[in-house]
């Protein structure tokens, strides 16, 4: 509970939450095969029927009834209860045993193992189980259905509280069909969901129950007795929203999310929320009065036009205080003269812009909590091609801040389009930033280090890289520190520009690729997500949706550490 009132501001209402939280942009634009930059449905998501209710043991006579109900129970080895384990046979950890019916109702239980694991992998395995019971045939197909989820009390506590199941479940239910010639749709009915906290005291839980409309623009439905869970629900719901928009933006083909297709999201984005949002797009005469020399010399190579995206989110209207996210926007990476050949993953490389589809998703979910930051997306969009106009390597270009810079590779090209975009976001916004957040998919040297199941970040000073490691801990993406360190400046050197922009060496590319960034920032506080490895799910062949419920956390940590410093500095002047 504690974790689930820091998600939300103190001074929303559900009232308040629900005039701020619109729904899933849809059929705003459209390409001349009727496919979008985002799904075509109005809602990710149906209508939720929420319920939170707790029992000891009985779980299944107690748990609502319905003609078309599927009953999971979860939870650790140890704590099966009397009336479900006859029907429990030892699984591997995090998998289920075969469907029992009890009174013509599906059900299945599943293990969570041993107490052991950390809330982290923990939240994994409850997730890949969550998913299974999603997917689970229903008695009734094409009637709506009712899920009642069992969790114990001990393995709720360790994953975090009901926020854990409610990420979990609308994390499964997201769905991606627009490409097929016959979409299916998952909103098509509401969905039932009661979440049975298990325990082995006697202790019965208040019940609860909340309504999540799926156009998102209703009235939030709930009784009123638990506000701290009501909150976690909504909040989860609102998450959910900004990830699928993100999902739906990373999936699409690189012949439909284009460049221009980028702007046309953020001014749905802006329309939705035109009380609090202001988006400006800078085409390619602006950035070259600009001098925005490395963002232009990578959109040389294309036919596409390059677009310069800042969409401004007001949220504290009387205060000059402000936070940058910085999103890379590369819609289609070639590689360039440094053409990605077989075995380099050249047909993924439409997801090459899921940084500009997390700061997007992220302002999206904070515009919907109607948080009291100002924050400001940038985002440099463009793609990397070949043709007799492209950039060659060896081309000398130069940087906003006028840095020149050697083309040593032309595939080392996002961090030269976030170089001129940092520089945007420290010279031009109405003041300068407090923080600045860059996200990009930016080297494949991060998912050698480490995978794609967790994201490299880079952070100036401890302060940022504790609360971004909180926000992690929030959000349940993996997030872990690489160093930025200043041995490896070297390797950028240059014996006939002030530097290069990639180094050819295969050492420390996540490193120096970070390195290269920071030679452009003077704020104190920055923090460079590197998604290369979390922003694609391999496995499932699907956007994660990655990092946005991190960015979501780490802009409320991030302002909120600002208001308290200066709340100490006030007091220290004032004594």
């Amino acid at each position: 509970t504690h974790m689930l009132l820091h998600c939300t501001s103190a001074r929303l209402s559900s009232v308040r939450l629900a005039s701020h939280f619109p729904g899933r942009i849809g059929n705003i634009w459209r390409t001349a095969s009727s496919w979008g930059p985002y799904s075509q449905s109005l809602s990710h998501f149906p209508t939720i029927h929420w319920t939170v209710e707790g029992s000891a043991l009985n779980c299944l006579n107690q748990s609502p009834k319905s003609t078309n109900q599927i009953h999971a129970w979860i939870g650790f080895e140890t704590e099966i209860p009397a009336d479900v384990r006859p029907f429990h046979k030892p699984q591997k950890k995090g998998s289920f045993g075969p469907i029992f019916e009890v009174n013509q109702t599906p059900v299945v239980v599943g293990s969570l193992g041993k107490e052991k694991d950390d809330s982290s992998t923990l939240f994994g395995t409850f997730s890949s189980m969550i998913s299974t019971v999603s997917n689970l045939p229903a008695p009734s197909p094409n009637d709506p259905r009712a899920y009642v989820i069992s969790v114990s009390q001990a393995a709720l506590n360790q994953l975090g509280g009901v926020s854990a199941v409610s990420d979990a479940f609308l994390d499964a239910l997201y769905s991606d069909s627009r490409f097929k010639s016959k979409p299916t749709d998952k909103t098509k009915h509401d969905i039932s969901v009661t979440i049975n906290v298990m325990n082995n005291e006697g202790n019965t839980h208040e019940r609860l129950s909340v309504v999540t409309p799926s156009t998102c623009n209703g009235d939030i439905f709930h009784s009123v007795s638990n506000k701290a869970v009501v909150a976690s629900i909504v909040h989860s719901h609102v998450i959910a929203q900004g990830k699928a928009l993100a999902r739906d933006m990373v999936n699409a083909l690189p012949n439909v999310l284009t460049p221009s297709a980028i702007v046309s999201v953020a001014s749905a984005l802006e329309s939705l929320h035109n009380q609090s949002m202001k988006l400006r797009v800078l085409g390619r005469s602006e950035c070259q009065e600009l001098g925005m020399g490395a963002f232009l010399a990578v959109a040389k190579g294309s036919e596409a036009e390059p677009q310069f995206v800042h969409l401004r989110y007001v949220g504290a209207p009387g205060s000059e205080e402000r936070i940058a996210l910085v999103g890379k926007g590369i819609t289609f990476d070639s590689g360039g003269y440094n053409l990605k050949t077989a075995g380099s993953s050249i047909e993924l490389m439409k997801f090459d812009m899921g940084g500009a589809a997390s700061v997007l998703g992220a302002i999206h979910a904070l515009a919907c909590l109607g948080v009291a930051i100002n924050v400001d997306v940038l985002v440099p969009t463009c793609e990397n091609m070949i043709s007799g106009g492209a950039t060659r390597p060896g081309d000398i270009v130069i940087a906003a801040n006028g840095t020149t810079i050697e083309i040593d590779n032309t595939d080392a090209e996002g961090r030269l389009i976030l170089a001129d975009a940092l520089w945007f976001a420290q010279n031009k916004l109405q003041s300068p930033p407090h923080a600045i957040v860059d996200v990009a998919t930016l080297t494949g040297a991060v998912v050698v280090a480490l995978g794609e199941k967790i994201s490299g970040f880079y952070a100036t000073n401890e302060d940022v890289s504790r609360l971004t490691k909180e926000a992690s801990k929030l959000s349940r993406e993996f997030v872990w520190e690489l160093p930025l360190f200043s041995g490896y400046k070297d390797i950028l050197k240059s014996t006939l520009a002030d530097t290069k922009n990639s180094g050819l060496s295969r050492a420390g590319g996540s490193i120096t690729a970070a390195l290269f960034l920071q030679s452009f920032v003077t704020t104190s506080d920055w923090v460079h997500l590197d998604i290369a490895g979390t922003a694609w799910d391999s496995k499932g062949s699907q956007a994660t949706g990655q990092p946005v419920a991190t960015l979501v956390h780490l802009v409320r940590l991030l302002n909120e550490n600002r208001l308290r410093k200066g709340s100490q500095l006030h007091s220290g002047e004032e004594s």
